[in-house]
């Protein structure tokens, strides 16, 4: 499920980026936060398991944290199911 959506848009910078944190389950019973990036209109550009953990909470955490990191480095709230 995606976790988080966020964008980045600059028009002076020419910048349209969006940004998204995905928690997975996997199949032995750990949890893998997904990052997946692009250019806006582009589709999909990058994708990568960014954290393999064994519970869900820790997962939750790191995506928290990211979340903020990428806050604070401008993106805006697009879609947020934090609260599953």
């Amino acid at each position: 499920m995606t976790w988080w959506t966020g964008t980045s848009i600059d028009l002076a910078q020419n910048r349209y980026r969006w940004y998204a944190l995905t928690l997975q389950p996997t199949l032995w019973g750990q949890w893998v936060v997904w990052t997946t990036w692009g250019r806006i209109g582009q589709g999909t550009q990058h994708h990568r398991a960014r954290w393999v953990v064994s519970h869900y909470e820790k997962a939750r955490r790191l995506a928290q944290q990211w979340r903020q990191h990428k806050q604070h480095r401008g993106y805006r709230t697009v879609e947020d199911t934090a609260a599953f």
